[in-house]
């Protein structure tokens, strides 16, 4: 698969996620139904859920260093710094049954999307005319 075909679908994949999201968060506070079912999801879940999440996007993080050979630009390197250790968070949260994790799970993934999202805007900058 060439370098733009696999930026292309990981950039769908993205896309999907996020309007995934953002309809779930919709379906909480606007259908007692959608509510209810998501309130019943277990934090077992939720943590398994975000450990494959995390692991999809550490593995495609890898894949453009050593598959591509594209080299890491520093923002690159700060969103590896905070997105790289919570598959083993996740894994020993999931392995012991500990408690409280999931708060700096959650830091740790938002500013990792906070990176994330000003390196797609940079990307994306030099598109606009």
């Amino acid at each position: 698969m060439s370098l733009t075909a696999y930026s292309t679908v990981l950039s769908v994949l993205i896309l999907l996620l996020g309007a995934a999201t953002v309809l779930s968060m919709l379906g909480y506070f606007v259908s007692p139904k959608i509510r209810e079912k998501l309130i019943a999801i277990t934090d077992i879940t939720w943590l398994k859920l975000i450990g494959v999440f995390a692991t999809i996007a550490t593995l495609g993080a890898l894949t453009y260093q050593y598959v591509y050979s594209l080299p890491v630009c520093p923002l690159c390197w700060w969103q590896r710094i905070f997105m790289f250790p919570l598959e083993i968070i996740i894994a020993v949260t999931l392995y012991t049954r500990a408690k409280g994790n999931h708060l700096i799970t959650g830091i740790m993934a938002v500013i990792a999307s906070l990176f994330a999202t000003y390196h797609y805007y940079g990307h994306y900058q030099k598109y606009d005319a």
